[in-house]
């Protein structure tokens, strides 16, 4: 697969099954974080619509918009300079893509921990998700 800087417009859903399977793989079974990743608030998929120069964030009904724009791309991957926002405090993004429907980020937590968030493609279409269309972000996860 070719990454081009087209290859991330559109609309991008967490896979928190893949993502958690991933955790599991790095934490003991008995580690007392692990609980954290399970509980309600953080099954709930964060839904990120990327356009040319912005990117739009969906998480628990709150939507925020941040600029975006791509630094470099590979084979593989692409790293981009976001804007930082509550929902995102790390400005550099090294997106790892597995192929044209998934790909993943690294995650550091302030407790020491590194892991990789999943995310699949849900829309191509990076207009799915005007700033304040709720019905797209219901739509999205009717979906999935």
């Amino acid at each position: 697969m070719k990454v081009t800087p087209e290859t991330i417009l559109g609309t991008w859903q967490s896979d928190l099954e893949k993502t958690l399977a991933e955790i599991k793989r790095h934490l003991r079974p008995d580690h007392p974080k692990l609980h954290e990743f399970t509980l309600p608030e953080r099954l709930i998929p964060l839904t990120v619509c990327y356009m040319p120069d912005s990117v739009l964030y969906t998480y628990r009904g709150e939507q925020v918009r941040a600029r975006f724009r791509i630094l470099a791309c590979d084979e593989f991957s692409l790293v981009s300079e976001v804007e930082t926002t509550w929902l995102n405090d790390q400005p550099l993004w090294h997106i790892h893509f597995l192929s044209e429907n998934c790909y993943w980020v690294t995650v550091d937590l302030d407790w020491g921990f590194i892991y990789r968030e999943f995310f699949i493609k849900v829309s191509g279409s990076p207009t799915i998700q005007a700033a304040g269309s709720e019905v797209a972000d219901r739509e999205v996860a009717a979906k999935n």
